[in-house]
């Protein structure tokens, strides 16, 4: 995929199994994204995770031609 991602800002820690997303923002298809992820596989057959997601002014034509998922 072809992607530019700008912008970016927060901290990524990966410990112990657990993976943190804290304040991250980047610009993506001309908009902005931040998040706040937790993802815990300390249990492999049951991870955990907290997602929270904010999406602004993201280009639906770019996202289109990019992710076969949004086609």
């Amino acid at each position: 995929m072809d992607m530019t991602i700008s912008n970016a800002a927060g901290d990524i820690v990966a410990k112990d199994g657990v993976a943190r997303f804290n304040n991250v923002k980047f610009n993506l298809f001309d908009g902005a994204i931040a998040m706040n992820v937790l993802y815990d596989t300390r249990d492999i057959d049951k991870p955990k995770y907290d997602f929270d997601l904010a999406v602004q002014d993201l280009s639906l034509l770019i996202s289109f031609s990019t992710f076969s998922l949004v086609q």
